[in-house]
């Protein structure tokens, strides 16, 4: 994978202050692409997106929540893939360096607005199984959340896509291919600036 010039930047929509982490989404942005094969295999990535977060203590976590856009409303409730990776040094994940994943389904689903393509973007709110605890301490880490293709409703199309953040925090979200091309930053196609991602860890 090629390196990348290290990025930073900070934003004030962005919150971090011993509750969680919240990184929202900004109303009309657009989506983008993140998607596994399977919860069972998600390695090698078919095209995901991922995005970073520090924290400055402590977390139990157990709600991971997150924005994006569906082909349809049978899609919200499907099994989504999420992993947590340390930070490489070089504003990326540690790809072999998984400190958490599972396969987890939405317990809900909001309606909460219009992307500037005009596609409803959704709220999805979901829970750390009880059965696979999560807590992370003080650092930099990456998340990523992919629909599970094989479990979506039309496999071998994508059926998911993660809503975007402005402006970017820290590092820049990414895309990764299955071929382990990086695509970083993320290039808005609406107003032409980076694109973080959205969502909240808590």
């Amino acid at each position: 994978m090629k390196k990348l010039t290290l990025f930073a930047a900070m934003a004030i929509s962005a919150i971090s202050l011993g509750k969680g982490y919240i990184q929202d989404w900004t109303p009309k942005l657009p989506p983008w692409a993140s998607i596994v094969y399977s919860c069972d295999k998600p390695v090698p990535y078919r095209l995901v997106a991922a995005d970073d977060f520090t924290l400055d203590f402590e977390l139990p976590v157990t709600n991971i929540n997150w924005w994006g856009v569906v082909t349809t409303k049978e899609q919200l409730s499907r099994p989504y893939y999420i992993a947590i990776y340390k930070e490489n040094g070089n504003c990326q994940p540690a790809w072999t360096s998984i400190i958490w994943s599972d396969c987890v389904k939405p317990y809900q689903a909001e309606l909460a607005g219009e992307d500037c393509k005009g596609n409803r973007v959704w709220k999805f709110y979901s829970n750390v199984p009880i059965f696979n605890p999560l807590t992370l301490g003080p650092g930099h880490y990456w998340l990523q959340i992919s629909e599970s293709d094989k479990d979506s409703y039309k496999p071998g199309a994508v059926d998911f896509w993660w809503s975007s953040h402005q402006q970017f925090v820290k590092c820049p979200a990414l895309q990764m291919d299955s071929l382990g091309n990086i695509f970083q930053p993320l290039i808005d196609p609406c107003n032409q600036k980076i694109d973080d991602l959205a969502f909240e860890i808590y």
